[in-house]
């Protein structure tokens, strides 16, 4: 009896043993599993992404993600993700049951396709929890009026956006009472571009530049038409300054073929580039002068090292790409573009004297002088519009062409555009923080043009149908874009009996 009694105390000893151990093993079942984090990084899809797209706290079982405009939708075929698990767990594609498929999805390194949505399923041992994944791409910028000039104007302007707090000034010419037309600087203020500091100067004025310096001073350059000579003014609140002495520079011309580059680094270290056109100076006629002001003078006739002297500087145009300052120059009388940068304390450049090609690759394209721009690739491509004869002889269509960082090679960004610049006349072109193009430029109408901006449709990699920004009529047009992705362009427009400078953003 005793053996019995001993034995049956063994047994049950056992059998709780066993189902402490099946209560243990119900509490492992229940443990949930989830992600705790899940993205797409830009080192794990470089070819891709710029930037990063994480989720950092999942709370929900739908997931969802929208990548920038002109994002590749066959890129989407082939995204890593990257994510974080409950600890032990693992991550399958969910089949058609709603299963793990049995195939690991391994964080950072497999690549899955999320060009519709996903089940992605996540599971330890016998538990599992579903979720679903969405990935869109954006729908291109949207445009819309934000403010025009207080003043009606003359000149076509010009414009920068403050480095120190993003303000956005716009820079030209308005007509006074006795019809000269006096440079003015317009702060966006509200619904309005209002005039700071009245007119600059009493005197007719013409080939605009605008900078702000790192400070938030407002810099203007202008052709002074009473002295002759290109100036710059700087604007402290509501007063204007020469910078230098009055006939200090020299004399820009070039019709409405003719722009200026202003970089205003400090109060002390100021450049501006022009096309020269003075006999008997330190420069040729129709060359470009680079001049710069120390804090107490203007020097003319700097060089750039391997820049002929003799070359045409026509569309002298001046950029900032990350800080950097950019110099564009077209030489006419070259067929050629010329692309400088300043940097440690030097100028040099990116490349001299480049030939642009025509739609057959071999060839030189001639160049119309009506409208060139510029813009700079996050990965150092370089984007260049202008108007070329690239397919038909004498037909000078606008196209914009990428040239590579690494050996300069050219590419026609979605193919030439149905833009004669000849007819068209004024347009210009920038790149949005993914590296997006965009181009606005004045489309004819019967006997008045508008203003349209187009850019490339990711799937189809054409230029989109243009959009018309206005019903006002326009006869000038320019777009930047800024560092944090905002978009502006400025059209000079005819508004009832004025014309005006109207500003249009996509800030919502």
């Amino acid at each position: 009896m005793l053996m019995f009694k001993r034995t049956l105390l063994a047994a049950l000893a056992s059998v709780a043993l066993f189902a402490a151990c099946d209560k243990e093993k119900e509490k492992e079942e229940v443990i949930p599993v989830s992600f705790s984090s899940f993205g797409f990084y830009a080192k794990d899809n470089a070819d891709v992404l710029k930037t990063d797209y994480i989720v950092d706290n999942v709370t929900s079982d739908a997931i969802s993600f929208t990548l920038p405009y002109g994002t590749d939708p066959e890129a989407l075929k082939s995204l890593v993700p990257e994510f974080t698990v409950t600890e032990g767990a693992s991550v399958n594609v969910a089949d058609a049951s709603g299963a793990p498929d049995g195939k690991d999805i391994v964080s950072g390194v497999t690549a899955v396709d999320f060009s519709s949505p996903v089940q992605l399923v996540v599971f330890l041992k016998n538990n599992f929890k579903a979720y679903s994944v969405t990935v869109k791409i954006a729908e291109p910028a949207k445009w819309g009026k934000v403010a025009e000039s207080s003043l009606s104007v003359k000149s076509d302007p010009v414009f920068a956006v403050s480095p120190k707090d993003g303000a956005v000034y716009v820079a030209g010419s308005s007509p006074n009472a006795e019809g000269v037309a006096e440079p003015h600087i317009f702060k966006l203020d509200g619904s309005e571009l209002k005039d700071v500091a009245g007119a600059l100067a009493a005197t007719n004025s013409d080939y605009f530049a605008v900078d702000i310096c790192p400070d938030g001073t407002p810099y203007v350059s202008f052709l002074d038409k009473g002295v002759k000579k290109q100036c710059v003014m700087k604007v402290s609140g509501s007063k204007a300054e020469l910078v230098g002495a009055a006939d200090a520079l020299y004399l820009t011309a070039g019709g409405s073929n003719s722009a200026v580059g202003l970089f205003a680094l400090s109060a002390s270290d100021i450049w501006c580039a022009q096309y020269n056109n003075e006999r008997k100076v330190l420069v040729e006629r129709r060359a470009l002068n680079l001049a710069h002001f120390d804090g107490s003078a203007w020097t003319n006739a700097i060089s750039i090292p391997g820049r002929n002297a003799t070359d045409y500087a026509y569309c002298v145009l001046g950029k900032y790409v990350a800080g950097v300052p950019y110099l564009f120059i077209y030489n006419q009388n070259t067929q050629s573009v010329s692309l400088y940068k300043y940097a440690s304390n030097a100028w040099s450049a990116v490349f001299e004297s480049l030939k642009m090609k025509k739609a057959d690759g071999t060839t030189d394209a001639t160049l119309n002088l009506r409208a060139f721009d510029f813009d700079i690739a996050t990965n150092g491509d370089i984007y260049v519009m202008a108007g070329g004869d690239y397919s038909v002889e004498k037909v000078y269509n606008l196209a914009v062409v990428k040239i590579a960082a690494k050996d300069n090679a050219q590419t026609i960004i979605g193919g030439e555009m149905s833009v004669d610049i000849d007819e068209y006349r004024s347009a210009s072109m920038g790149l949005d923080a993914n590296d997006v193009p965009y181009v606005v430029y004045t489309k004819p109408e019967g006997d008045v043009k508008y203003a349209c901006i187009t850019t490339i449709d990711p799937k189809a990699k054409t230029w989109t149908e243009g959009e018309k920004l206005s019903s006002s009529p326009s006869d000038f047009v320019v777009i930047r874009f800024t560092e944090n992705g905002l978009g502006y362009v400025v059209s000079k427009e005819t508004i009832g009996e004025n014309t005006k400078y109207v500003l249009y953003s996509t800030a919502e």
